[in-house]
């Protein structure tokens, strides 16, 4: 059970152990949340396994990434304690931009059988540093609404949205490009480098429009679109 000064959410009644509510989940989420990240955990962890390579490596970081996400957007739906919701609210900025930066990473190695230069992957981690560094400030979160456990968030989530689309974009135009290079070499691996660059655009598409949506609308049960992204 709860202590009894704990800040909870007024949405829900903590009938499972005291901390969840799990009928403040939409039915969606079971297959829109927790089936896709044991799918694409799996598929990671086999190709692993089975590939110790540069690039199954950063696939299976990929799918762990992801799987951690889903969890924090799980915990998120069903948890009372304001404190955890917070701090599960406040992970999932940190593990979207991992996810993003990762898949651009993982494109990169794939078409170009070759690691990412070392001013590339500081260009990554530059990305990533505002992120890291405003995650526990008000810029990233302002707060939790009670009422409807609902974490309001501040400008960091701007400068995300915009990174994510930009990417999305480059990643489609990349595409094309490959898709053009293509049809002069008839090359097979241009051809599946072409279709992970088109569906990886797709996946960062989905993800920035659902939770984009979701922030300037309140709807958030569009959001359990955004991870189905990952089945492509």
């Amino acid at each position: 059970m709860l202590p009894h000064d704990t800040l909870v959410c007024t949405d829900g009644v903590g009938s499972t152990l005291g901390y969840f509510d799990l009928s403040l989940a939409p039915e969606l989420l079971n297959y829109s949340y927790t089936s896709i990240a044991i799918i694409a955990l799996f598929v990671g962890a086999f190709v692993f396994f089975h590939s110790r390579t540069a690039l199954s490596r950063i696939l299976f970081t990929l799918t762990v990434f992801f799987a951690l996400f889903i969890t924090s957007e799980i915990i998120q739906w069903i948890i009372i304690p304001a404190g955890i919701m917070h701090f599960a609210y406040s992970l999932s900025l940190l593990l979207q931009t991992l996810i993003l930066l990762t898949t651009l990473y993982f494109v990169y190695v794939f078409v170009h059988h070759k690691d990412l230069p070392f001013s590339l992957k500081l260009v990554l981690a530059g990305a990533l540093v505002p992120v890291i560094l405003l995650l526990p400030s008000k810029l990233n979160l302002e707060g939790v609404i009670l009422e409807t456990c609902v974490g309001v968030t501040g400008a960091l989530w701007n400068y995300f949205y915009i990174l994510e689309a930009l990417s999305a974009l480059s990643l489609f135009v990349y595409g094309i490009v490959l898709f053009f290079r293509y049809r002069r070499e008839k090359n097979a691996h241009t051809l599946a480098s072409t279709y992970l660059s088109f569906t990886s655009s797709i996946f960062l598409f989905i993800l920035f429009i659902s939770y984009f949506y979701a922030d300037q609308t309140g709807i958030y049960e569009i959001n359990l679109i955004g991870p189905v992204g990952k089945l492509i």
